[in-house]
C-alpha cells in the first residue's frame, strides 16, 4: 500500500482541511473524508495521469486556489517558528488574551501556542544538524534555544519518540508533499 502525505504550510492548514484543525488532532484523515473533497479514493481515480502524489498535488492546489487567509495566521506562525517570544508576549504583540491565542491555535494549528512552540524549536535544531555533520549535541543544544543537551533529549524523546541522533537521521531522509504559501506548484521535496 503507498501512503502518500501532505505537508501544507502552518497557515494554510485550517482553510485547506476545511474545518478546525484540532478536530483531527491524532488522527489519520483520508483526503476524502474532509469536506468538501472528492469521495473517490486517490488511488482508485484512474481517469487522471500520475501518481497518487501528483493526484493528492493537484487537488490541494486547486483548493488553495479558491482561498484566503486571515493576514494574522502566517504572522503568528512566524513569530511562533521564530521562537522569540513567550506565549503570553505573543499573546499581547497579537492584542488577544492568553485563553484567546490558545482557542485560535487550535482551530488554525491544531495545537496549543507553547506545543508549537516546541516543535518549532526542535525543527530549528534539526534543520542545523546537516550543516554540522556530526553535531556536538550540547552545542547544538544551546544554539537552538534548549536550556541544555538534557532538555534537548528529553523534547526529543516527548516529540519525536527517539532520542535527537536518531530522530534527526530519520528527519533527513523524509519526503513530502510541500504546499508553498507563495502559489508555486506543489512538488515532492526532500526537506528536515
Amino acid at each position: 500500500m503507498e501512503v502518500v502525505g501532505v505537508r501544507i504550510a502552518m497557515h494554510w492548514g485550517q482553510a485547506i482541511a476545511g474545518e478546525p484543525l484540532n478536530n483531527f488532532l491524532d488522527a489519520r484523515i483520508a483526503v476524502e473524508e474532509l469536506p468538501g473533497w472528492p469521495t473517490e479514493p486517490i488511488s482508485e481515480n484512474r481517469l487522471l495521469p500520475g501518481t497518487p502524489a501528483d493526484h493528492l498535488t493537484a487537488m490541494v492546489n486547486d483548493r488553495a486556489s479558491h482561498l484566503a487567509v486571515d493576514p494574522w495566521i502566517p504572522r503568528i506562525a512566524g513569530r511562533i517558528r521564530a521562537g522569540e517570544h513567550s506565549v503570553a508576549e505573543l499573546a499581547d504583540i497579537s492584542g488577544l488574551s492568553v485563553r484567546q491565542l490558545h482557542r485560535r491555535c487550535l482551530t488554525y494549528f491544531g495545537l496549543p501556542p507553547s506545543i508549537l512552540m516546541r516543535i518549532s524549536r526542535l525543527h530549528r535544531a534539526a534543520a542545523r544538524v546537516p550543516r554540522l555533520g556530526n553535531p556536538d549535541l550540547s552545542n547544538l543544544a544551546v544554539a537552538t534555544g534548549y536550556f541544555d543537551q538534557s532538555h534537548l533529549n528529553r523534547e526529543t524523546r516527548q516529540l519525536a519518540g527517539e532520542p535527537p541522533t536518531k530522530a534527526f537521521a530519520v528527519a533527513s531522509n523524509v519526503r513530502f508533499v510541500q504546499y508553498p504559501p507563495s502559489g508555486r506548484s506543489v512538488a515532492l521535496d526532500s526537506t528536515r
